[in-house]
């Protein structure tokens, strides 16, 4: 993505093609089975840069395979539960997930409380972007807690409050992300867009992160021209640095009842850096050795400044 902000040095561009297939059971009138399949054709971020190194090939485009089986049971009128169970697959990266789920129904169902608990353990092959693969393979584990507040506040306005709170554990990096660190006595880089005067090494960032989320969004309907509006908001919080304030308006139409309906949606979105990103790390050579054991560091556009956008 030329002149995106966050990262000053890569021209990048991508391209993702995703089909999804699910295919969903009734098994009893209680219990229920869905499969979903997905697979994701993802080219290459860099394609043009990479080749400047023989020995990359992975990122030159990727390919995702991904499978998992959920289960529905209404144990009671009130009370369902559910749990699932996957996994999926790509060059670099294998993930299995698995979680499970619970909703109450309260007060004839115009109230539902529901949580939700789903733990991912990932391994990551650790292939750097000049195509170095000599740091073998690390580990990942992720636990994300779900909580639920849904009520009925009359027959056509609706109420969605909910918060998530996630553990991570592991190799947090983007293996394939690298820093610049620039002083005006390096010889121009020609692996970068701008030519700039610097030198690639390793992201670095910690191993451990805690992410916190709220949101909710109120619904109201009209049920004469088949039409809906809602307000969500959302705000987040980590203990990377970053914190985020998104406001979206949404609009749902019925174009063909229950088989088409268009979504339309204005997003607003802030973000503060994390403590680890910066635009330029002037580092001179001398000083290097020390930076790189010790420093956490990213030019990540995904952890950098996101100014008001819509």
């Amino acid at each position: 993505r030329p002149g995106r902000p966050g990262h000053p040095f890569p021209d990048e561009e991508e391209t993702v093609v995703e089909p999804v297939v699910v295919i969903g059971a009734n098994v009893t009138k209680d219990l229920t089975l869905t499969l979903t399949g997905s697979y994701d054709y993802v080219s290459s971020a860099s394609i043009e840069r990479l080749s400047n190194f023989p020995e990359q090939s992975g990122a030159s485009a990727d390919n995702y395979v991904g499978g998992d089986l959920a289960v529905t049971w209404r144990a009671t009128e009130d009370l369902t539960l559910g749990f699932h169970g996957g996994g999926s697959t790509e060059y670099d990266y294998t993930s299995f997930g698995f979680g499970g789920s619970a909703s109450l129904d309260l007060f004839e169902k115009n109230t539902t409380l529901s949580i939700g608990v789903n733990t991912y353990i990932d391994q990551v092959d650790i292939i750097r972007w000049n195509g170095s693969q000599a740091e073998g393979t690390d580990d990942r584990l992720s636990v994300t807690v779900n909580l639920g507040y849904y009520q009925i506040l009359s027959p056509t306005v609706h109420m969605n409050v909910g918060y998530a709170f996630t553990y991570q554990d592991g190799f947090l990096e983007t293996a394939f992300n690298s820093v610049v660190l620039e002083d005006s006595s390096d010889p121009f880089n020609t692996n970068l867009d701008n030519m700039a005067r610097g030198v690639e090494v390793t992201e670095e960032l910690p191993d451990t992160r805690l992410r916190q989320a709220l949101f909710g969004e109120v619904r109201k309907m009209f049920p004469s021209t088949g039409s809906a509006v809602s307000l969500w908001l959302r705000g987040y919080t980590d203990d990377w640095g970053i914190h985020s304030g998104t406001v979206e308006l949404r609009f749902y139409q019925w174009l063909v009842d229950d088989v088409l309906r268009l979504r339309a949606r204005y997003r607003f979105y802030l973000q503060t850096a994390a403590d680890a990103y910066d635009d330029h790390f002037y580092v001179p050579p001398a000083q290097r050795a020390q930076f790189v054991l010790r420093e956490e560091r990213t030019q990540d556009s995904d952890l950098a400044l996101q100014r008001p956008r819509g």
